[in-house]
């Protein structure tokens, strides 16, 4: 599975990509971030390529799946369109800030 990571949070680039890298069957792609020079930071450091933005991301045909360390309340709005991506999302916790934002994720994913 190829990975995109949406976020240079601290949880992503010190636990999760150094995780994500030593994976069988997993390979660390690319990252976006809303502060791209910290981004490319990130990149450097895990030889990884650097998305301009979170749609450019969730637009690559060679990510399968989108790690979301963002926010809570970005979580629902990111992880709508990574779905409509057609992307499998791995979603920091919680999940959703309400029942209903997580119900229509789930329906969401099973579409």
């Amino acid at each position: 599975m190829n990975w995109g990571v949406l976020s240079t949070a601290n949880i992503a680039t010190r636990m999760f990509m150094p995780a994500i890298q030593q994976a069988s069957g997993a390979q660390l792609k690319a990252i976006a971030s809303r502060n791209i020079e910290k981004a490319k930071q990130v990149a450097e450091t895990f030889q990884i390529e650097v998305c301009d933005n979170y749609e450019a991301l969730l637009s690559r045909e060679d990510i399968d799946i989108v790690y979301i360390p963002l926010p809570n309340s970005l979580h629902f709005e990111w992880t709508m369109k990574a779905l409509d991506a057609g992307k499998h999302v791995f979603l920091e916790k919680p999940a959703a800030c309400n029942y209903d934002e997580a119900q229509r994720m789930v329906a969401k994913s099973r579409e």
